[in-house]
C-alpha cells in the first residue's frame, strides 16, 4: 500500500499548507491530521478492537486478509480478497 498516488498529494498538500498557513494551532491542526493519514494509508495491517470484537486487517502482496474475532481470542471468520480478481483499467473493456 505504499507509494499510492493519494500519499503523494497529501503529503504536497501537508507542504502546501506549511508553506501558506502562520505558525500556530490551526497549522498544526490541519498538517498533523495529514500526518496521521499518511500514516495510516503507508501501514500494511491494523486492528480495530472493542469490547466485543477484534478486526484484524492484513496487506500481503497477493491482497488483504481480514480476521474477525470475539475480543477474547475466538476466532468467528476470515475473509481473503486477491488482486486477481480486481478489474483493471486494462480490462475495462472487455467486460
Amino acid at each position: 500500500m505504499k507509494d499510492t498516488p493519494t500519499v503523494d498529494i497529501l503529503q504536497n498538500l501537508k507542504g502546501v499548507l506549511q508553506k501558506i498557513m502562520n505558525t500556530g494551532a490551526t497549522r498544526s491542526k490541519y498538517t498533523d491530521a495529514l500526518e496521521v493519514a499518511i500514516a495510516n494509508l503507508n501501514l500494511d495491517s491494523i486492528a480495530i478492537e472493542t469490547d466485543y470484537y477484534r478486526v484484524d486487517v492484513d496487506a500481503t502482496d497477493n491482497g488483504i486478509i481480514i480476521n474477525v474475532a470475539t475480543s477474547t481470542g475466538e476466532m468467528i471468520e476470515t475473509y481473503e480478497f486477491f488482486n486477481g480478481g480486481i478489474i483493471d483499467e486494462s480490462t475495462v473493456g472487455e467486460s
